[in-house]
């Protein structure tokens, strides 16, 4: 995987705003500690999108129920992965 061409949080929120956003999940990597969000960031917007939610300017309008559902949607992955040491 080309790393110049992904982001990645682990924060959960954060994630969830970008999936809810419609960036696409490559994967969900594991170290001793914690699970990364790693997601595809071909067109570099996701740094702008990151500093948008931390920062509470996002411009981009998401639903909270869409928010909820990608929170979820996450968590459910994180499980399925064995969950947290």
């Amino acid at each position: 995987m080309n790393r110049d061409k992904i982001y990645q949080t682990k924060d959960i929120f954060e994630a969830s705003f970008l999936y809810a956003t419609g960036v696409p999940l490559l994967e969900l990597e594991r170290d001793d500690r914690y699970f990364f969000f790693v997601f595809e960031d071909h067109k570099s917007t996701c740094g702008t999108l990151s500093k948008s939610y931390w920062t509470e300017t996002t411009t981009k309008n998401v639903n909270a129920k869409s928010f909820v559902n990608a929170q979820k949607s996450l968590r459910d992955l994180i499980f399925s992965k064995g969950g947290t040491r």
